[in-house]
């Protein structure tokens, strides 16, 4: 059977859903799965391939997951290794938000060959953060790209795409 890390950076819990849902699809598929926050990898030893997932801040996947594959990119490079990305931009119906996309993986490409990448929107709720100006700011987020908080994850996009993934984590 195959072992599989997913691994997330998360900083309001929508990546980490995400990463929870690619992980029982592949269990769905068979493979033996570890879903564990980036900060919890200490090594990649007893995986034959594993799913890296960061929510995206002003275009860019957050620092610990950066730091992460750039620390295991050997490691990376020889297993399968597959990405995801989640951000709200992706919940307006703006095309150009929508293109920038691809380009928030040319760090990880620079690092690794993914085996596959998905981009996902996300969910964001400003009122569960407890800091009065990280609420506003969110809030002032989301008037910006004109979407109401709440959740924008597709689970069957999610679902299908973990499960398109599942023969290429398996080689």
């Amino acid at each position: 059977m195959n072992n599989v890390l997913v691994t997330y950076a998360s900083q309001g819990g929508s990546t980490a859903g995400v990463a929870a849902a690619i992980g029982r699809a592949l269990t769905e598929y068979g493979a033996c799965v570890d879903v564990l926050p980036v900060r919890n990898v200490c090594d990649l030893n007893g995986y034959n391939a594993v799913v890296v997932g960061s929510a995206v801040h002003s275009g860019k996947w957050m620092p610990e997951m950066m730091a992460f594959v750039e620390r295991y990119q050997t490691s990376l490079q020889r297993i399968p290794t597959a990405a995801f990305q989640v951000c709200m931009m992706l919940a307006t119906g703006n095309e150009a938000y929508k293109g920038m996309a691809h380009d928030w993986f040319a760090p990880l490409r620079a690092c690794i060959r993914p085996a596959g990448e998905a981009s996902f929107a996300g969910a964001l709720w400003p009122e569960r953060y407890p800091k009065l100006t990280e609420k506003l700011g969110l809030r002032i987020f989301l008037a910006a790209i004109k979407v109401k908080a709440g959740d924008y994850r597709d689970w069957d996009a999610i679902h299908d795409w973990a499960l398109q993934m599942a023969p290429r984590l398996s080689r």
